[in-house]
């Protein structure tokens, strides 16, 4: 019986310590298991956050695709357009009235047109402006039959870029001005008036720079500009030619500074001829003298 009763005893005793053990388990199993639901929690709102980067960089990836999928309007180029031509013709005049009659075909403006003579040829330059949208016909329409340039010189400047970054900046120098008017008629002193007409008085100034720069390019990109320089050779003097003709041109010139020696010398001359007319006279009277 005594046996029996502790065998009991021990059953209750194991009970006792497995219900501890598993209660124990069961808390720190509890426990872990909160501490992960926390750890998940944390990474899940991060997740969230990163997604919501993600979905954001997506949404403006897409919007931005879809604006580049749009159709982009049209931007006229604003180029320059210069030219430069040096040939030789065989008829300086006819040219000359061939370029006259293709600039008012092509309704071009003469800027400068002057004719010069050298040793061995005679050349016309003429500078010209045409609008940009005949430059290409104009120029060959003006060359046609030219066979050979002696230089050719062609380039197109693109200023579209600068053409719209100057007009924006006007646009909002002017907006800045017209902030700084708006501000002068609530001053309400001397000096604020004083600062705001100087703000204003900058802003203006770079406002006319701004707008002459806008209207060269304007005008440059409008009409192009275009140098002609043609000539007709002359034949070349002979060198024995060349000579007889240098020694005529100084015999005719010794002649002309002889006479001109001779009327710088008058006083002179007319000074001698008295004199000589004196001692003509002396020697007929000693004569006339000696005679009696």
């Amino acid at each position: 019986m005594k046996l029996n009763y502790l065998k009991t005893s021990a059953l209750i005793i194991s009970s006792i310590l497995l219900v501890s053990c598993g209660g124990q388990m069961d808390a720190e199993a509890n426990a872990q298991d909160d501490y992960g639901a926390y750890e998940s929690y944390d990474y899940l709102e991060e997740l969230t956050e990163v997604d919501d980067y993600a979905n954001a960089d997506e949404a403006i990836a897409t919007e931005n695709y879809n604006n580049n999928s749009q159709p982009i309007p049209q931007i006229e180029r604003k180029l320059i357009k210069t030219a430069s031509l040096t040939y030789e013709v065989e008829d300086l005049k006819a040219t000359t009235e061939k370029v006259h009659a293709s600039l008012a075909l092509h309704n071009g403006y003469l800027s400068s047109e002057n004719e010069y003579s050298s040793y061995d040829r005679n050349t016309v330059n003429i500078s010209l402006r045409v609008p940009s949208n005949n430059f290409d016909a104009f120029l060959a329409d003006v060359t046609q039959g030219v066979g050979y340039f002696d230089s050719k010189d062609i380039s197109t400047q693109d200023v579209t870029e600068e053409f719209i970054d100057v007009k924006a900046r006007i646009k909002t120098k002017k907006e800045v001005e017209a902030q700084y008017v708006a501000l002068l008629d609530k001053a309400v002193s001397i000096g604020e008036v004083m600062e705001i007409e100087r703000q204003i008085g900058y802003i203006r100034e770079e406002i006319e720079v701004a707008e002459g720069r806008l209207k060269y390019l304007q005008n440059s990109t409008s009409y192009s500009t275009i140098s002609l320089s043609y000539y007709k050779l002359v034949e070349e003097p002979s060198k024995y030619g060349k000579k007889f003709s240098n020694s005529f041109d100084l015999g005719w010139d010794g002649f002309v500074n002889f006479f001109v020696v001779l009327t710088a010398l008058w006083p002179f001359a007319i000074l001698a001829i008295i004199t000589l007319f004196i001692i003509r006279a002396y020697r007929k009277k000693s004569k006339k003298k000696n005679k009696f």
